[in-house]
């Protein structure tokens, strides 16, 4: 595996799912590429005085959770905020609001 530099997003995407309390295994089955050991590594330099997340979840996250995209060949493990949100950020974008693809499965 090669490795890559952290972008932007990944520290705030990593950022985001420590404050909702999400483990750091959890957070790298949402980031390709990213190993359970390199999002620890990574929250401590971004975060080193805050090693652990002490945020409680809110009542709008009691229903986020790590789902797998069920758009078409896709199966990436994503954070969804709810149980309704099936698609990934990459799919949502793709499919839009055409939802005809659903009649190809």
């Amino acid at each position: 595996m090669t490795r890559r530099g952290w972008t932007t997003g990944d520290d705030k995407e990593v950022l985001d799912f420590s404050a909702r309390g999400f483990t750091n295994r959890e957070i790298s089955l949402c980031l390709p590429g990213r190993t359970e050991s390199a999002v620890a590594c990574r929250l401590t330099k971004l975060n080193p005085k805050k090693t652990k997340s002490v945020t409680k979840p809110t009542p709008e996250m009691k229903d986020s959770k790590l789902r797998k995209c069920l758009g078409p060949e896709c199966e990436k493990v994503f954070m969804s905020e709810n149980k309704g949100n099936r698609l990934c950020k990459n799919c949502r974008k793709t499919i839009g609001s055409d939802s005809s693809w659903m009649g190809t499965w």
